[in-house]
């Protein structure tokens, strides 16, 4: 019984900092994704444009 104590609370430390670093990434993530969805709607009305565009690049 005691040994299972001390096995879940060495296991809680590095569980609460690794739920800490998800929850920060994700976060992270939803940001970038917003970012890309206004990019595309801003980009949408000139859509043909800027496939013109990548085509002389290419």
């Amino acid at each position: 019984m005691d040994e299972q104590l001390k096995v879940s609370l060495s296991t809680q430390r590095p569980m609460a900092k690794l739920v800490d670093e998800v929850s920060r990434i994700s976060k992270q993530l939803r940001g970038i994704q917003e970012t890309m969805a206004k990019e595309r709607r801003s980009k949408s009305s000139g859509k043909y444009q800027s496939y013109k565009d990548a085509g002389h690049w290419h």
